[in-house]
């Protein structure tokens, strides 16, 4: 039970963190898209917690200790250096992606479509860093393709809205 629930909470988290990131950057003209990205991105926020706690519950025993030397194995087993700081990172990952959680609904209903400012894009490839690292990196199988699909979604999503925000700045003579 423990393994599938740590499993299946990352699954659900992976999926929600991309569907509301792609929702996010790729802002439609629907007024209602910015409410689904973040029903999306608080379900992905609300999953990762719960995978967290799985995680440390049923695989760590509690322990801190014991997580971080998981996480050297992993690393040592994908780098081949034992290396348990980035524990340190997952942590930063759930308070960054928690803060970026607030703010989004903070905003929900002031602008219709907003821009895209340096403090989402700071957010956005943090969290876009560290997820590639723990899925496609560290992690095999089904997770693996569903964030190499997540991610060349975003990929082209982030394109057409630069595209689009490109064609609508003021041409200089």
């Amino acid at each position: 039970m423990g393994e599938w629930l740590i499993q299946a909470t990352m699954r659900v988290s992976v999926f929600a963190f991309y569907v509301g990131l792609v929702l996010r950057v790729w802002q439609p003209p629907w007024r209602r898209t910015r409410r689904v990205a973040a029903i999306f991105w608080l379900v992905g926020w609300a999953a990762c917690l719960a995978h967290v706690l799985a995680a440390f519950h049923f695989r760590h025993g509690w322990s801190h200790r014991a997580a971080w030397e998981h996480v050297a194995q992993r690393t040592q087993e994908q780098v081949g250096w034992y290396f348990g700081d980035g524990l340190y990172v997952n942590y930063a990952f759930m308070a960054v992606y928690g803060f970026d959680l607030l703010w989004y609904w903070r905003t929900l209903g002031r602008e219709a479509t907003p821009k895209i400012r340096i403090r989402d894009l700071a957010c956005i490839g943090f969290l876009w860093f560290v997820m590639i690292n723990a899925t496609i990196v560290f992690e095999s199988g089904f997770v693996r393709w569903l964030s190499l699909a997540g991610s060349g979604t975003l990929v082209v999503a982030l394109a057409q809205t630069f595209a689009s925000s490109r064609d609508t700045l003021p041409r200089s003579s």
